[in-house]
């Protein structure tokens, strides 16, 4: 009986899929951005500009964040939508240019964001156990 009062629920306690996806991509783009900081390419692959580490940096806070207040999903929306609008902006004609400009992403910078964006939305869709 002492036990059961000291014992939590396992929902309460324990963190959801998109809960752990949102600390772990936190994680992530806290690497990817502070490699940035120093860098104009990322493993290879993500061009970068002190401007766009800074805005990894700025959004892995909010990862880690969510994670650990239980915001796993509305973070993985988040991230989503604002990712989709990115690689809009990054193939877009009239932006593409200002875009490239802006955050030196290029078009590899671009693919790396759109699989980003499809992993969140999937994460978002997710039943979150």
């Amino acid at each position: 009986m002492l036990l059961a009062h000291m014992v939590r629920p396992m929902s309460e306690e324990t963190p959801t899929r998109q809960d752990r996806f949102a600390t772990r991509l936190g994680l992530f783009l806290t690497a990817v951005g502070v490699r940035g900081l120093s860098r104009e390419r990322v493993f290879g692959l993500v061009g970068m500009n002190r401007l766009h580490a800074a805005e990894h940096i700025a959004v892995s806070v909010g990862g880690i964040a969510a994670g650990a207040s239980r915001r796993g999903r509305s973070y993985s929306g988040i991230v989503a939508v604002a990712l989709f609008a990115e690689v809009a902006l990054g193939v877009l004609p009239w932006t593409k240019e200002w875009f490239r400009d802006l955050f030196n992403a290029d078009l590899r910078t671009t693919a790396v964001q759109l699989v980003v964006a499809l992993v969140s939305l999937r994460a978002f869709r997710s039943d979150g156990e």
